[in-house]
């Protein structure tokens, strides 16, 4: 199989790359929504967040993300950690369901892919960046937080020069929507087709 990463800032258009690789035939793997899975239910990963950032991030079986969001957002430290747990059983997760299936291309749709060390299994990585007040506008909108919390957010994550110099493409998502998804289209194209 053939590992594609993606990554890049909170609200850059990742989600829009993820889309279009789906209606193309990838196999997509969302680090979000697995994450959620696994947080969402008792699990080792649910009990090690309790375990280090306290009882109150755990509620009803569930992680309560308002509550871990005030205790990682605001602390570079606390965000490192976080990463650094949430990486294990991510990564034990992701190598399960890799091991399990058939697909001969995959896309790996990880924000924090860099910070967890997944990029070591990948054999390309697409960057995607975008203005940071339009990834504010994004956050705001999507998640419901407020400016401040979204520019929180944006500042413990690194930034678009990091992607730029540390992917093998960086996708800039500065146009429309439309133009992004043929940008993103393009690349896929290359990617599935063994040209990159």
């Amino acid at each position: 199989m053939r590992l594609i990463g993606l990554t890049g800032r909170s609200g850059s258009g990742k989600s829009t790359v993820g889309a279009v690789a789906a209606s193309m035939g990838f196999w997509v793997l969302d680090c979000d929504r697995i994450y959620a899975e696994i947080t969402s239910r008792p699990s080792p990963c649910l009990e090690a967040i309790c375990d280090t950032f306290g009882e109150e991030t755990v509620k009803e079986g569930k992680l309560c993300r308002p509550a871990l969001r005030e205790k990682v957002f605001s602390d570079p430290a606390a965000m490192t950690k976080l990463n650094a747990l949430t990486a294990r059983y991510m990564g034990e997760e992701i190598a399960l369901r890799l091991d399990a299936s058939t697909a001969s291309v995959a896309l790996l749709d990880a924000p924090t892919l860099f910070q967890s060390g997944l990029n070591s299994i990948c054999d390309y990585i697409i960057g995607v960046t975008a203005p940071e007040e339009e990834c504010v506008r994004r956050i705001v909108s999507r998640d419901g937080i407020s400016r401040k919390d979204a520019l929180r957010r944006l500042a413990q994550q690194p930034s678009a020069d990091f992607y730029r110099a540390h992917c093998n493409v960086c996708l800039e998502n500065a146009d429309t929507e439309e133009t992004f998804r043929e940008k993103s289209e393009m690349l896929l194209k290359q990617l599935q087709k063994g040209e990159l």
